[in-house]
């Protein structure tokens, strides 16, 4: 009974649990990235910079 019930847990972990979490990290990684161009962008109009600065420009995709 304890080995059927490993197998279960094994079984779920790859067909629920892995891609969930592959996920969320994708999620989280995409969010850090637009954090990261925020700050840039708020720092850079302390600092006096142009608004209008049509440099390059990081692409979340």
């Amino acid at each position: 009974m304890a080995f059927i019930a490993t197998l279960y847990g094994v079984g779920s972990a790859n067909v629920f649990w892995l891609p969930i979490g592959a996920k969320l990290k994708n999620l989280s990684k995409k969010e850090l990235v637009l954090r990261e161009m925020m700050i840039e962008g708020i720092l850079a109009l302390q600092a006096g910079y142009n608004h209008n600065y049509s440099g390059k420009v990081k692409c979340l995709h």
